[in-house]
């Protein structure tokens, strides 16, 4: 009687084998399936770095300002002309990340440069939003304010000031 007993254990034994090689077979094929499905045919696969200005606008003006503008990629070329002191010009830039990363404003270069140049009188400003992470997809506003500044009295104020200047924004992956 001891020996059915055993055979039996044997088969089970075999049985409980087999049935979990089947079960992990199947778990591995479904994960394949699911990460056929979900990963390799997801966005994700193809993650893409856009980042640009898309716009800028005149937002205010004082003044009898003559301006001009050139947009180019994540920087801007300005040109501006002013009349007298207290003239000033503000911009609103509009700048999106059409890509599928998030960015961070790492710096924003060439104010300090404009500045340094002569005319001193003429001064360039930006005003830097709180939150400096552009999120994929989404836009981003700055205001840019240029100004003869009034307490420039070592310039003659009969003549026009002008002042170029290439303003670049600098994102890196966040």
């Amino acid at each position: 009687m001891m020996r059915k007993i055993r055979i039996k254990n044997k088969h089970f034994k075999l049985l409980i084998l087999i049935s979990s090689i089947i079960l992990v077979l199947s778990t591995f094929i479904g994960y394949i399936v699911y990460a056929q499905t979900t990963i390799f045919n997801s966005p994700l696969k193809k993650l893409t770095w856009d980042i640009s200005i898309m716009d800028i606008d005149v937002k205010h003006k004082i003044g009898n300002v003559t301006d001009k503008v050139n947009i180019e990629n994540s920087s801007i070329d300005f040109d501006v002309t002013f009349n007298k002191p207290g003239d000033s010009i503000t911009y609103t830039v509009y700048i999106e990340n059409k890509g599928l990363i998030n960015a961070y404003l790492s710096s924003v270069t060439g104010i300090d440069t404009a500045n340094s140049t002569i005319p001193k009188c003429i001064q360039y400003r930006i005003t830097e939003p709180d939150n400096k992470v552009l999120k994929a997809k989404e836009i981003i506003s700055f205001d840019i304010t240029i100004t003869w500044v009034n307490d420039s009295s070592s310039y003659e104020f009969d003549n026009k000031y002008s002042k170029t200047a290439t303003i670049n924004f600098n994102y890196i992956q966040n």
